[in-house]
């Protein structure tokens, strides 16, 4: 069998050890770091399932590009993210959202080309048709009131003309009379004025008449039941005065 040799060693290396003879029971625990460990030598394989957190993987560390296309659903994401989400540089969106959008709403017409295109007379026309569909007696309806009401406009309009033809209201007081009357009657919180050709010629203020000028035709009464009466008569000829007690 050949002779025994013997050697004296200062160090064990991996010559002297038998290989897969240390086993993990053999290695103080946190004493291998990852110097003492192969680059990408630990695989997938090697990993118990479900022990690596986002507490042992360091912030912003994964990008987009470690992210398999396809694999976030809109059940990983916040309810809300996209309130602060800016889409306006995607050309896919743009492409298949916001151009065939735009089109459409280009077919359309504008507001301004609407201008004085439907009138009233168009609008109670669609209203009355769209209230037939549901209901023909709702038409029905709509229709006379609609009658009643033109009706009552046009004596409204008649009776506004009345009156404004013949009284007027303005901050100096109510003015009765027609607009192309000489004559007018202005009631205010000083006087009664009588006018013609807008020119005071009488008026009734604290219980007193007050006249330009006056001419009695038949008979003037002055005085009162308690003190008597003195009455000026037109004759032939002269003028009559008769006390009356």
């Amino acid at each position: 069998m050949g002779e025994l040799t013997s050697q004296s060693i200062d160090s064990l290396d991996g010559n002297t050890l038998t290989p897969r003879s240390i086993t993990a029971d053999r290695i103080v625990a946190h004493s291998l770091t990852a110097e003492e460990i192969a680059a990408r030598s630990i695989t997938a394989n090697e990993i118990l399932a479900g022990s690596i957190t986002g507490n042992e993987i360091a912030g912003q560390t994964i990008t987009a590009a470690n992210i398999q296309t396809g694999t976030i659903t809109v059940d990983k994401v916040s309810s809300n993210f996209a309130s602060s989400l800016d889409l306006s540089s995607n050309e896919s969106i743009t492409l298949h959202v916001v151009n065939p959008l735009n089109e459409a709403l280009a077919a359309k017409a504008n507001a301004s080309a609407l201008d004085g295109l439907v009138t009233q007379a168009q609008l109670d026309e669609v209203i009355n048709t769209e209230l037939a569909v549901v209901n023909g007696s709702i038409t029905a309806k709509f229709t006379e009131a609609k009658a009643a009401g033109t009706s009552a406009s046009s004596a409204l309009n008649t009776f506004r003309e009345t009156v404004e033809s013949w009284q007027q209201f303005s901050p100096t007081g109510l003015t009765l009379g027609r607009s192309d009357s000489p004559y007018k009657v202005i009631l205010s919180n000083e006087k009664l004025s009588f006018l013609q050709d807008n020119a005071e010629i009488a008026y009734i203020s604290n219980n007193k008449l007050y006249i330009t000028a006056s001419e009695v035709v038949s008979q003037f009464i002055i005085g009162n039941p308690s003190e008597g009466y003195m009455t000026l008569d037109v004759v032939d000829g002269g003028l009559t005065a008769t006390w009356r007690s």
